[in-house]
């Protein structure tokens, strides 16, 4: 017989135009079937959603965390169906075993509970910003088919410090209600080290209530901390976390591989090997962005074909930003200019673009 919610969800979809209330459901259902263990139905709802023309478009996108919808508000989370593959996260090998290595439990995850064993349920994620954390948890939530619920630390973080701990509650009592994939965020907002003479008495309290909530995360969801501050973090919360996976800026050949995969989908002319070397430094999201303002320029331009020299325009431009993080070593912005030169540009076009004044470049190079 067919579920009612799902047939009350096709029809008022149907009606208001609007699929992404039926995705909902069908996604909770997809859920629920997994629990209960009828594959067969999972697999005939997952190609059903496949059908609905909201969920193509938001699957046909280019991935970013745009693409991903709300689908529940509250003050202290964000609930939502992640649409980003784990192919688009470009993970360094450590990383990329790890994570492999989790994905293979949770498939077995009937096969490990007969046995009264569970998959490894407790990520924490650390580095630098920029470098795939909170990308990595987007991947994991659609990979697993399992809502990802983005915590509002700050709003956790209560005024009134004693509703902190009930806050915190609130949001781990998710996870006993259906498989999630809970996101703590910037994690040292609330999990500082209690040694820290610093901190109120009344914070460090909200840190044993994390621990004692984190002991009990139930083993049907994933619980994920990020920290862009992992010195700060208390010791016990080192601990509770089984996997730790470090982020870094990413290598040569990472940095070739997301230079590819952000500019697909446009014909390119680009010298991958030289762009990667030549953006040493840069983390993935600076590399999304250059990738991002290399199309927008190339359309509206009206090229046909992305060049290795507007992708050398771009990263000077970002690096020469007031306060950019990005910034280049000095003798490598020269190298930089001088390609450009090579490739036709006047000393006045690089110099608009590099802020070198003229004469500078014409002695240099």
């Amino acid at each position: 017989m067919a579920n009612i919610k799902i047939v009350e969800a096709a029809i008022r979809s149907y009606i208001e135009g609007n699929n992404i209330p039926l995705i909902d459901v069908l996604d909770k259902e997809i859920v629920e079937s997994k629990k209960r263990g009828n594959h067969h139905k999972v697999k005939r709802l997952k190609e059903l959603l496949k059908l609905l023309p909201n969920k193509q478009k938001y699957i046909a996108q280019t991935n970013s965390f745009a693409n991903s919808f709300q689908t529940e508000l509250s003050p202290l989370y964000q609930r939502v169906i992640s649409n980003i593959p784990l192919e688009s996260v470009v993970l360094n090998k450590f990383a990329q075993e790890t994570i492999s290595r989790l994905l293979s439990e949770w498939e077995k995850y009937e096969m490990l509970a007969r046995h009264n064993i569970y998959p490894t349920n407790k990520l924490l994620l650390y580095g630098p910003p920029g470098t795939g954390k909170t990308m990595l948890a987007y991947a994991l939530a659609y990979k697993l088919n399992m809502p990802l619920i983005l915590v509002r630390l700050d709003e956790v973080i209560s005024s009134y410090l004693g509703k902190t701990g009930k806050n915190i509650r609130e949001i781990f009592h998710i996870a006993e209600k259906e498989n999630v994939v809970i996101l703590l965020d910037e994690i040292d907002t609330i999990a500082k080290n209690r040694d820290d003479e610093r901190e109120l008495g009344e914070l460090k309290r909200v840190v044993t209530v994390l621990l004692q909530n984190i002991d009990n995360f139930p083993n049907n969801s994933i619980l994920i901390g990020a920290t862009n501050h992992e010195s700060i973090l208390d010791k016990a919360i080192w601990r509770r976390f089984t996997i730790k996976v470090q982020f870094d800026n990413p290598s040569e050949e990472l940095r070739k591989l997301l230079f590819k995969h952000y500019l697909e989908g446009f014909k390119s002319d680009i010298d991958l090997s030289l762009i990667s070397k030549l953006s040493e430094g840069l983390n993935g999201s600076a590399i999304k962005d250059i990738c991002v303002d290399i199309k927008k320029r190339v359309v509206l331009s009206g090229k046909s074909t992305i060049r290795s020299v507007d992708a050398i325009q771009v990263i000077l431009l970002m690096s020469n930003y007031a306060n950019s993080q990005n910034k280049i070593p000095k003798k490598k912005y020269y190298s930089l200019c001088k390609i450009l030169r090579q490739h036709g540009m006047t000393l006045s076009e690089i110099s608009s673009i590099s802020d070198i004044p003229y004469t500078t470049l014409r002695d240099n190079l």
